[in-house]
């Protein structure tokens, strides 16, 4: 199923092998990355994994679980990003999927917001660490950033709120006929259906038929675990 050997790293040994665990995986996913784009995936890890203890920016030790589940995950939905769109990342806590989807693609205009200060603060320190440019991190809620009228081309999220709780949120955040994306696992039709129930959906100055919502779903498999995930594309 996978082209990837099981490789125990500790974060001091990280770079070692750390293109035999991305750059395949990548690969089976149909994304390329070189040299430059791993060696900054790697330090971004690195980073992660130092600040992860006092930060409980991930549960995850095992590198190649990181790798897969963090770093793959993170980039795949790139694939479907037009480059000249603003990306706004909500909830993005650790930088997921903002920092990997930034590296992977380095076009893309990058603003990853949380409601954490100590969060955002890792990511100014790992943007700047990195060196990417046209990116922001920014300690605000999303419904103060709406407020302030900033909207945003394409809106991604992997937080583990309800379909319907982050449509909420992404919608006064989007352009006229923006995307929104948000990464699920394979129970995600149990949240379209949930979502159906409610003839609206009511932000705060505005309701939307969600029987105008479009979505569509593009679903994919990681290549080492093979767990299911699913990118459900909202457009209104």
């Amino acid at each position: 199923m996978n082209t990837l050997n099981h490789i125990n790293l500790s974060k001091s040994d990280i770079g070692t092998q750390w293109f035999e665990c991305v750059r395949p995986g990548a690969g089976e996913l149909g994304i390329a990355l070189d040299e430059g784009k791993v060696a900054l995936l790697e330090t971004y890890v690195k980073e992660l994994l130092d600040a992860s203890q006092g930060l409980n920016l991930t549960r995850l030790t095992e590198p190649l679980e990181i790798a897969e589940s963090l770093i793959l995950d993170s980039i795949f939905p790139g694939k479907f990003l037009p480059e000249a769109k603003p990306v706004l990342d909500l909830g993005t806590g650790a930088g997921l999927p903002g920092i990997p989807l930034k590296i992977a693609y380095p076009a893309l205009s990058m603003t990853l917001i949380d409601g954490r200060r100590k969060k955002i603060n890792f990511l100014k320190h790992v943007i700047r660490q990195l060196g990417l440019k046209d990116t922001k991190a920014r300690h605000i809620r999303a419904e103060d950033l709406a407020e302030q009228g900033a909207r945003f081309g394409i809106v991604i999220t992997r937080a583990v709120s309800s379909l319907k709780d982050l449509i909420k949120l992404a919608l006064p955040l989007l352009e006229k006929e923006g995307l929104f994306i948000a990464m699920k696992g394979s129970n995600y039709q149990t949240e379209i259906d949930e979502l159906r129930t409610d003839a609206f959906i009511h932000t705060e100055n505005n309701k939307y038929n969600t029987r105008k919502i479009e979505i569509e779903v593009e679903r994919y498999r990681l290549p080492v675990s093979g767990i299911d995930r699913a990118l459900i594309m909202v457009r209104i």
